[in-house]
């Protein structure tokens, strides 16, 4: 019972669900907290170290938004390098239209 109530304490000092948003929303966030603060338990057995959760949420955030030729530009996906994306192609119009 201990560490529910240490789970419930550390997600307190950091809550991002407000008063305004529904609560669908609210129980994604709250889901979501959840799901890093077993992975910074995971990440504290494993490491051998003290993160907080703050820099863990943090770290996490930085990872997530870098983009892929920042992390290795060697392993950028080939279908990323111009021929997937929209090109424009004049069509012929016919001079009368169709029913």
């Amino acid at each position: 019972m201990g560490f529910v109530d240490k789970t419930d304490q550390v997600l307190h000092y950091y809550s991002s669900a407000r008063k305004t948003i529904r609560w669908y929303k609210k129980f994604a966030l709250h889901f979501i907290q959840l799901r890093v603060l077993n992975a910074l338990a995971i990440y504290n057995l494993v490491k051998k170290k003290k993160a907080t959760y703050l820099d863990f949420s943090l770290e996490i955030i930085k990872e997530l938004t870098a983009t892929q030729e920042a992390l290795n530009p060697s392993t950028v996906m080939p279908r990323l390098q111009g021929r997937h994306f929209i090109a424009h192609h004049k069509t012929e119009q016919k001079k009368t239209p169709s029913k």
